[in-house]
């Protein structure tokens, strides 16, 4: 008897240690409408799952997906005992209720901004997307309310499906899209394809004469319609309800001639680029002298440019780590450049180049001028220590702190310079240690 008490006593003692292992997450806890929650039950063989103290049929897993409010618990056979888990509370949030008004939507013109009304309910913060990549940073906006001018595909009418998503203070989000359509009068010209220049398409004629040009509209000629073309060259423009195929001439130049079309109350415009020219042609000659130093300027000749047409590009670098200059014709008549770094080691055999291209629709012409020998301005510095002060008889250390020099000669040899010590007067002093250089 007093067996069997001991052994009821060490029961007891046994489960008033034993504390219950918990479902992870353990704490109370709430999800958005629509999402899941997965719960984990502790380490054990055989697990059944408890949704407001009924068992849930085939819920016999480690883990359990909750996708509805309500008590959750799991019985666990964990070494031959089964154990009970403490109740994990989940509630479910509503989602915010999501939708926006759009102002002018049913038909706007391109170019026009779009206002955008949020009238969504239970937001706290709002992302809309217009789903306009052309736009580019444009193409969304963390406003609440907002406003947005359409891009497209720059032709013809489009329809945009813009998105606004809607977060409220649990971190639940919605969603909601409607369609904007955006009318685009079509502003496409062709003329037998054309040249791309500059990242820009142009119309080319490779000539130094007059030179005439046929535009045609690949796009569909609507009623109500106006379309008129600024030749760009001061001559009357065309105008018409009407197009076809229009043919004007250009006299040898750069010419922007801009197409207007007009229809369904809208209008829009595009720029167009004609070029008559011939090959560019012309060269940069080496300066005077191609030795220096840095901080030295050095002038560099244009030559044979003046018959080159308007609109021909002149880019001009040197490899020295500098960005490259651009010129618009005419060019300067010189090209200057300040040398600002040595060329040893820096340049081809420790010489800099300088390299050119003329260029324009009809061709270009590259080169370059080479030989620039830069040797490094001395920047002379010294210290004396102990101080510049001293006692009759004492040494005084003269520590030369200037920069390392880079010197460079005409056929590319390169050096680290010369240091000369000159002390004044020339009396009274000895050299006790080191050199004061030779010239």
């Amino acid at each position: 008897m007093l067996f069997k008490s001991i052994a009821a006593l060490i029961g007891i003692f046994y489960c008033l240690c034993c504390v219950a292992q918990s479902i992870q997450p353990a704490a109370d806890t709430s999800i958005c409408q629509g999402s899941t929650l997965v719960l984990t039950a502790p380490s054990g063989t055989v697990y059944k799952w408890f949704k407001n103290g009924s068992a849930i049929g085939g819920a016999n897993f480690n883990t359990y997906s909750v996708t509805d409010s309500g008590r959750y618990s799991v019985e666990v056979v964990i070494s031959n005992v089964t154990e009970t888990t403490p109740i994990v509370k989940v509630g479910i949030n509503p989602l915010p209720n999501v939708d926006f008004e759009i102002v002018g939507g049913g038909g706007q013109c391109i170019n026009s901004p779009v206002n955008f009304t949020n009238t969504s309910i239970g937001g706290v913060s709002y992302l809309w997307n217009f789903n306009d990549p052309k736009s580019v940073s444009d193409n969304t906006s963390p406003n609440e309310n907002t406003t947005h001018t359409f891009v497209g595909n720059n032709i013809a009418n489009e329809v945009f499906a813009v998105n606004l998503t809607v977060t409220d203070l649990n971190g639940c989000m919605a969603s909601t899209v409607k369609n904007v359509i955006i009318l685009k009068p079509d502003t496409r010209l062709d003329e037998g394809g054309s040249t791309i220049f500059s990242n820009e398409p142009f119309f080319t004629r490779c000539v130094i004469q007059a030179s005439e040009f046929q535009f045609s509209y690949p796009g569909v000629t609507k009623p109500n319609s106006q379309y008129q073309i600024n030749w760009g060259d001061g001559t009357a423009d065309y105008s018409s309800a009407s197009i076809n195929a229009v043919l004007h001439t250009y006299s040898p130049g750069l010419y922007s001639m801009n197409f207007k079309v007009t229809n369904s109350g809208c209008a829009d415009s595009a720029i167009y680029k004609v070029f008559v020219g011939s090959n560019p042609g012309g060269s940069i000659s080496n300066p005077s002298s191609t030795q220096g130093c840095t901080g030295d300027v050095f002038s560099f000749p244009f030559a044979n440019t003046q018959n080159n047409a308007e609109g021909t590009i002149y880019t001009v670098w040197i490899n020295d780590g500098t960005k490259a200059d651009t010129f618009v014709h005419p060019p300067p008549a010189v090209y200057t450049h300040t040398f600002n770094k040595p060329s040893c080691s820096v340049g081809s055999g420790n010489f800099l180049t300088l390299s050119y291209r003329i260029s324009n629709p009809c061709g270009f012409v590259d080169g370059t001028t080479g030989g620039i020998g830069i040797s490094q301005k001395p920047a002379p510095d010294f210290v004396v220590n102990p101080k510049d002060t001293a006692c009759v008889n004492t040494n005084v250390s003269l520590v030369n702190k200037s920069p390392l020099l880079y010197s460079i000669t005409t056929n590319g040899n390169c050096s680290t310079g010369k240091v000369i010590w000159s002390i004044s007067p020339a009396t009274g002093w000895t050299v006790s240690s080191g050199s004061l250089g030779k010239g």
